[in-house]
Parts: structure tokens; C-alpha cells; sequence
């Protein structure tokens, strides 16, 4: 995934370094997500990353992913508090 200048601004903003953007942008191919609602965490679905950039906006979704990055997983949610989405990116620590 190839970061926007914007999304690097706002990743520095959160307290990312740029020295962190490559592996941020590598985790990305590796990284699956997969959706859930706090109303029935049992029904997980596997997402896509345009769904789930969708889903929880492209500022929530960096954040999850730069989180990923360096601790292999994240969970971010939407505005409302009702969908969730996990980042597993478990693959991308295996090469």
C-alpha cells in the first residue's frame, strides 16, 4: 500500500516516525481483517481492505495498521461504536 502524503502526515501526528512509514506500507499486503459488531461478536466475516477502510475511515484504519505493524494486530471501530474490525497481520512476522 502506497502512502499519501496525507496519511503520512497524519501518522506522524499520532506518533509515528517516518522511519516507521516503510513498514507500515509493507504490512499492509500481508494483513487480513475481518468485521464484527459489538451486537454479535461471535459472526466474524473476513473484509477486505477498501471494505474496511470504508467501514472505519481511512485516519482509524491507519491507526490500526500502524498498530499492526509492530504488534501484529489491532481492533479499531467505527464512529458509532458498533462494528468492529480486527487487523491480524501475523503473515507479515513470518517472513
Amino acid at each position: 500500500m502506497k502512502l499519501t502524503n496525507k496519511d503520512k502526515k497524519y501518522l506522524l501526528s499520532i506518533g509515528y516516525t517516518e522511519n516507521d512509514f516503510e513498514q507500515i506500507s509493507n504490512i499492509a499486503k500481508y494483513t487480513k481483517y475481518e468485521m464484527f459488531t459489538k451486537e454479535d461478536e461471535s459472526i466474524v466475516t473476513r473484509i477486505t481492505q477498501r471494505e474496511c477502510i470504508k467501514l472505519i475511515g481511512r485516519n482509524t484504519f491507519l491507526s490500526g495498521l500502524g498498530r499492526t505493524a509492530f504488534h501484529r494486530s489491532a481492533v479499531r471501530y467505527n464512529d458509532e461504536g458498533t462494528i468492529y474490525v480486527g487487523f491480524d497481520g501475523n503473515n507479515f512476522f513470518k517472513n
